[in-house]
């Protein structure tokens, strides 16, 4: 049988590493999709980690709609791509199987393509992707695909009366300020709290575990209106905004490179 898994991030490489590895009876071939560039690494370095702190939270959370959406766009590979070990696993599993002819599994690795039609043609189907190098639309054929191509925020069925009354974020379900109250248009003393739900409009911390207590500790002082847990910060490791001192107060005459 010839298995496609469709996305490049961690679900996908350890779906592709599994079935590489013969752990599936009756498995020939796999067919790895991604519109990614190629199979790329989470960048899991330490001014990357700063991204999940709470002094870059604060900052990303004031910036305007339209700049977030850029900024989320190129800080995918700090927490989407796939685990170094995962891949060099994957790469050892292809080398043995091309080049010392260890274990029966083959593999195809397809970056940069973005599949838009999947099709059933008798016991099979026929994947067509468009190839973001030259544009081509390509046809794959397989028995079974795996769809690996992560979530979208949606609102609960038991909000759904509300739905008129939430204002709609760039997620498509909530807009979320900073204290992770959703915007609405209701009573302004009936307040809404929502964790893991505000990727854009908060960053990309929002789905990780990583800020779960100091999330947890902003919503509470938000409920009291009190300073139940100390949020206080130490200077960060990264300055990501100027300080008062270090802003210019007039015009700017000259730039130097």
């Amino acid at each position: 049988k010839r298995i496609a898994v469709i996305g490049g991030g961690q679900s996908g490489a350890e779906l592709v590493e599994y079935l590489l590895g013969g752990n599936v009876k009756g498995v020939e071939e796999v067919l790895w999709l991604s519109r990614r560039d190629n199979f790329e690494p989470l960048d899991d370095t330490p001014f990357v980690n700063e991204y999940f702190t709470p002094g870059y939270a604060d900052v990303f959370a004031g910036l305007p709609d339209a700049y977030k959406q850029d900024l989320m766009s190129r800080q995918k590979l700090a927490s989407d791509g796939a685990s170094l070990s995962t891949l060099k696993s994957i790469y050892q599993l292809l080398y043995r199987q091309r080049y010392l002819q260890e274990g029966h599994v083959a593999g195809r690795l397809l970056p940069q393509r973005e599949v838009f039609q999947v099709q059933q043609d008798g016991e099979t189907m026929r994947i067509a992707a468009r190839n973001g190098l030259n544009q081509d639309v390509e046809f794959f054929d397989a028995d079974a695909l795996i769809l690996a191509t992560g979530y979208e925020t949606t609102l609960p069925e038991f909000m759904a009366p509300l739905r008129s009354l939430l204002e709609v974020g760039a997620s498509g379900a909530y807009r979320l300020d900073a204290e992770f109250r959703a915007q609405w248009d209701g009573p302004s003393d009936r307040n809404i709290f929502v964790q893991n739900a505000g990727r854009i409009d908060l960053g990309i911390f929002e789905p990780q575990l990583s800020l779960m207590a100091w999330r947890s500790a902003k919503i509470v002082n938000a409920l009291t209106g009190k300073n139940v847990f100390n949020l206080d910060q130490n200077p960060p490791i990264v300055d990501w905004v100027a300080g008062t001192g270090d802003r210019a107060g007039g015009a700017v005459v000259q730039a130097w490179g």
